[in-house]
């Protein structure tokens, strides 16, 4: 089964967020960061799973509790 790649753009209207630095930011953010890629040409890489999988984490966290 093939995983969805999401590209900065992607992520960008996925995320609502479209400044460069703030959506590395929300990728990187701790506990659970996004892992990613930049390519050569500055594409930011990730996959859904990928996305997924830390934002579970990121809402059964304490530390993301409201």
């Amino acid at each position: 089964m093939s995983d969805q790649l999401l590209k900065t753009e992607d992520l960008m209207e996925w995320a609502e967020i479209y400044q460069r630095p703030a959506l590395i930011q929300w990728l990187d953010a701790k506990p659970y960061p996004i892992p990613y890629k930049v390519t050569k040409k500055g594409v930011i890489c990730t996959t859904l799973a990928a996305v997924t999988e830390a934002l579970r984490k990121r809402e059964d966290s304490d530390t993301w509790a409201a």
